[in-house]
């Protein structure tokens, strides 16, 4: 399962500035601190008591420095440049979108207004590992989302319809397993290649065809493999950030993949454990 990983609760200004921010705060509810903090230090000397911490920053790309003090965040208020926060998906207090899609100003809101949205409007980051790789798994989202090619089942029922097998070739075992496994992360991409070589020698599928479908499997040259198998161990065993189960649908749109190939490569990947536990259980 993936592991767990720390998380602040964030908001976003990038037209305010972190002293303008200041003159709002609720000062007999909360701490404020900047971070980093003004002695150089990357931790925060954070007082117990009844109020709140709540932590202002302009320093988006140190925001996993914050992980061991996550717990005792109240909220974080990140001031960045409106695509940075889109791109981190942490919502933008100050700023809205004209009808050319262009980011302006919010009109003027009142100081309850706004800390009342510093409360409801704040998301959940992630904090447990630098936002460039963050940044990373968000763009690789949207660039899957962009995908439009053939899906995996597409793949599969091609290159099913164009073989001409060996009298003892058995697609299931020759063919889908071993790319479900390979999506899985469960093999190596030699373990793979070789697969991907029986299924010309084998199974008589066109070489084009196949090296195709590796590149899709792999990843390679916009192949969406290795996003498939993420979804699909999200949607397996769950992400530790989400207080309940997402639903396929859900999952899919996160990682920008098909929902049937999400449903049917965890269908056939949890098929392959259960009897993985019965052969061990007859030995």
């Amino acid at each position: 399962m993936p592991s767990e990983s720390p998380s602040i609760k964030a908001v976003g200004f990038t037209f305010f500035s972190p002293e303008v921010f200041l003159l709002f705060a609720d000062h007999d509810r909360d701490h404020v601190h900047f971070y980093p903090p003004a002695n150089g230090g990357q931790a925060l000397r954070l007082k117990k008591g009844k109020r709140r911490h709540v932590v202002l920053t302009t320093a988006l790309d140190k925001l996993h420095l914050l992980a061991e003090q996550a717990s005792d965040l109240h909220r974080v208020v990140v001031f960045a440049d409106s695509d940075e926060l889109q791109e981190l998906g942490i919502p933008m207090l100050d700023a809205t979108t004209d009808e050319d899609g262009k980011i302006v100003p919010r009109p003027r809101q009142n100081r309850t207004e706004l800390l009342q949205r510093v409360e409801k409007e704040a998301v959940a980051v992630e904090v447990g590992k630098p936002v460039n790789a963050v940044r990373r798994a968000r763009r690789k989202a949207q660039e899957t989302a962009a995908y439009d090619g053939p899906t995996f089942k597409q793949l599969l029922r091609e290159i099913k319809s164009k073989l001409d097998p060996k009298p003892d070739f058995d697609f299931g075992q020759e063919i889908g397993v071993p790319s479900v496994l390979r999506l899985m992360n469960d093999t190596v991409r030699e373990e793979f290649k070789a697969a991907c070589r029986s299924m010309i020698k084998r199974g008589g599928a066109p070489d084009d065809l196949i090296k195709s479908f590796y590149k899709w499997v792999e990843g390679i040259e916009g192949g969406i493999g290795p996003e498939l198998g993420k979804a699909v161990d999200a949607l397996i065993y769950g992400e530790e950030e989400d207080e309940e189960a997402l639903s396929a649908e859900a999952v899919a749109e996160r990682y920008g993949v098909n929902v049937n190939d999400l449903t049917f490569v965890a269908d056939v990947y949890q098929k392959l454990q259960n009897m993985d536990e019965e052969d061990e259980d007859e030995d």
